[in-house]
């Protein structure tokens, strides 16, 4: 809704990454009330854009992030208008309910040593954690290990071919998910598990090596779960991702399937020797 023309007006330049952001009037200015919005605006492909021209005064601003979401979180902040403006916005990382947050991080690879006795297209095993594991609160000393790309804290799910969007109450929940996918292990994949490190800054991979995605396509990816004793972290590193991951879910979800931490859902947004870090919350 176009603003009242008040006596005075500025404009304000921004630049960050690509979202769609929106002024709201917190204060009293001459000829607009408290709480009448700017018409919101998109960025450009380099990041930058300009409001319209708005009265002096305070607002506040509003920074949404544009779909796909991955890492980028919401911006909320004061403005003060006194003049032409230009400013820089920074993104936080985003987060889930329980403070749990992802970023990009430094693509490292460690090799699996151990086998997981899985085979073909819907298996699951149990296998032992080398330290305590806490997530979404509960610290856990084993995880089941499914072939479709899942960590499962809760029970060894078979079954679970079809990824969901996160949040969903609908099992399965309590998971880790690299790469949440219709998956199998044919004579050229396998899963494997290593630990490095010494006792209070060991690391322990989950490692799928060049498993098949189960819809005859031929495609095979290569990527892993990586958990950190010190700084209960969890990275996902991708070696490989035939399809950049267009029909896999990524990211973690808690035991009632009421809060998480998407990354993607059915879209090509993976690369090749490129990882994501997911850091522990404060109440995780």
């Amino acid at each position: 809704m176009p603003l009242p023309r008040p006596p005075r007006r500025r404009s304000a330049t921004w630049v960050a990454a690509a979202f769609t952001a929106t002024a709201l009037v917190t204060g009293a200015i001459p000829a607009v009330a408290a709480g009448t919005p700017v018409v919101s605006v998109t960025s450009g492909s380099d990041g930058s854009f300009t409001l319209p021209k708005v009265a002096e005064g305070t607002y506040t601003l509003s920074v949404t992030p544009t779909a796909p979401l991955l890492c980028n979180g919401a911006y909320t902040g004061e403005l003060k208008i006194d003049g032409n403006e230009t400013r820089t916005v920074q993104l936080p990382n985003r987060a889930d309910s329980s403070g749990n947050s992802c970023a990009p991080a430094s693509y490292s690879w460690i090799s699996g040593s151990s086998k997981v006795a899985l085979s073909g297209d819907e298996d699951a095993k149990t296998v032992a954690l080398p330290f305590p594991v806490t997530f979404y609160g509960v610290k856990y000393s084993s995880a089941a290990v499914t072939t479709n790309g899942l960590i499962n804290f809760l029970s060894p799910r078979i079954g679970d071919y079809t990824n969901e969007e996160l949040p969903t109450e609908t099992q399965p929940n309590g998971i880790v998910a690299p790469l949440w996918d219709d998956l199998t292990l044919d004579k050229k994949s396998s899963v494997q598990t290593a630990t490095t490190g010494r006792a209070g800054s060991r690391k322990f991979a989950v490692v799928w090596n060049n498993v098949l995605f189960a819809d005859g396509s031929g495609d095979r990816a290569t990527f892993e779960a990586v958990f950190d004793e010190a700084n209960g972290a969890i990275t996902f590193p991708y070696k490989s991702v035939a399809g950049t991951g267009s029909s896999a879910t990524v990211g973690i979800e808690n035991q009632a399937g009421t809060d998480a931490l998407p990354y993607s859902y059915d879209q090509a947004v993976l690369k090749a020797g490129s990882a994501i870090r997911i850091a522990q919350g404060a109440t995780s």
